[in-house]
């Protein structure tokens, strides 16, 4: 799957068919820099929109400086825009009840 995006742009999206035990699968990938992100999600088409974040990557090759502004495409930009409520919801679910917060003396 990796070598499916040999020669694309950082930036680039794509989805990879595959099967597994009878069952067809779709990860869609991002290309970085030196890596290419996977996910697998249930909904979002694989396309920016002017409501996705335009991000910019900076690296080197050999000598030269290589910057390379592009926008997310949906499911990745609603995986770096809200991936912290299942967190934030977990740390308030893991919490120790707490007396003090919860009662008020006078």
């Amino acid at each position: 799957m990796q070598q499916h995006f040999d020669g694309m742009e950082v930036g680039d999206t794509d989805a990879v068919s595959g099967t597994m035990d009878g069952t067809m699968y779709n990860p869609w990938g991002l290309k970085e820099t030196n890596y290419v992100m996977w996910m697998m999600a249930t909904g979002g088409a694989l396309l920016a929109d002017d409501t996705c974040k335009e991000v910019v990557r900076k690296w080197e090759e050999g000598e030269t400086k290589m910057v390379w502004p592009f926008k997310y495409a949906k499911p990745f930009d609603w995986q770096f825009k809200y991936r912290h409520a299942v967190d934030d919801h977990n740390n308030l679910h893991h919490a120790l009840p707490s007396i003090e917060d919860a009662w008020e003396t006078n």
